[in-house]
């Protein structure tokens, strides 16, 4: 195993981390609360300090290590569904900073709650398949 390997499994396990911390996050997110502000700012901080780092770090050593691997089927779809929850994880991310700043509006909080958590299934689905496929790939 290289160090780019290394660095590229590290920021995918932190990334995985994230996501689980912010799915706990969201369970609490979707009772209403008089803290529902402060938890959401919590969360944007927490994906800006943790998650967003992870996501760059592994996206960067992916594409890095593109270079040097033969393309088959199972890279084509692990790239595939790695970069439908990086896409996923910043709209994410974005549905939460919508659903931070309409706080007070509890119609429309409930709609985004229920979006960033649809969101957060597709990513976490993409996740696990492109590990699941570069955990195969990696065996074979």
């Amino acid at each position: 195993m290289n160090a780019l390997l290394f660095i590229h499994l590290i920021a995918v396990g932190i990334w995985s981390g994230s996501i689980a911390a912010e799915a706990v996050l969201e369970v609490n997110l979707g009772h209403p609360s008089p803290q529902v502000n402060a938890r959401s700012a919590s969360r944007i901080r927490f994906a800006r300090c943790l998650a967003i780092p992870a996501i760059l770090a592994a996206l960067f050593t992916g594409i890095a290590m593109l270079r040097h691997v033969t393309w088959d089927a199972f890279l084509m779809i692990k790239v595939a569904l790695a970069a439908s929850a990086v896409v996923l994880h910043t709209l994410a991310a974005f549905v939460a900073h919508r659903q931070r700043l309409n706080a007070q509006d509890m119609a429309g909080r409930e709609c985004l709650n229920r979006w960033c958590g649809r969101i957060g299934i597709g990513c976490t689905v993409c996740l696990a398949g492109a590990a699941a496929l570069g955990g195969l790939r990696m065996l074979v």
